[in-house]
């Protein structure tokens, strides 16, 4: 399980979240606001972030969080290659409406506030791990680095949470592609 301090709510990080077919919520960061009573990297991350940021009078750390697990980037997450949801994915389009409405839904919180959109972390690969989609996925996950930035900011960093090399469930071959995809990209 997670240490104590992850157990418990982080009142220090807002948390604004959507998981499939749901609205979004916008809370403080604790464990369980995910599709099942799982969690995600957010956790750590906003744990680490609030300390990095603790003397900055006024700053405060926020996340915005879309999870479905088990999607896929070549049909779900496709990038349409423009600051636009036109040709973009089901998913991806939920994603950029979850964004936006975070965004807004921070700024009601805080009026006033500057809020400054800082990185995208991207967990996904699973699903491409397979003999038709393996190859591609580099290419594809370069196109939709491309497309996020196109649509939230050109210098924004994109954080790649790398498939475990460890993973039994997936053909060692198509598993080693979509890590080297990551890895490259």
């Amino acid at each position: 399980g997670f240490p104590p301090e992850l157990q418990v709510p982080q009142p220090e990080v807002d948390l604004y979240y959507r998981t499939e077919g749901g609205q979004g919520t916008l809370t403080t960061l604790r464990p369980g606001l995910s599709e099942s009573i799982q969690s995600g990297p957010e956790l750590m991350l906003g744990k680490r972030l609030a300390r990095l940021h603790a003397g900055e009078e006024g700053t405060r750390v926020a996340i915005i969080k879309y999870a479905n697990g088990g999607t896929n980037l070549h049909t779900q997450w496709k990038a349409g290659g423009d600051a636009t949801t036109s040709g973009d994915g089901t998913e991806y389009t939920t994603f950029q409406q979850t964004v936006t409405a975070g965004l807004a839904s921070l700024a009601a919180a805080y009026p006033g506030a500057q809020i400054d959109l800082e990185a995208m972390v991207w967990m996904q690969g699973e699903s491409d791990a397979d003999a038709t989609n393996a190859p591609l996925y580099q290419t594809r996950l370069a196109a939709f680095i491309a497309d996020v930035r196109a649509t939230f900011g050109q210098s924004l960093p994109f954080v790649i949470g790398r498939l475990s090399s460890s993973q039994t469930n997936l053909t060692a071959q198509h598993l080693n592609t979509i890590r080297a995809a990551q890895a490259t990209v």
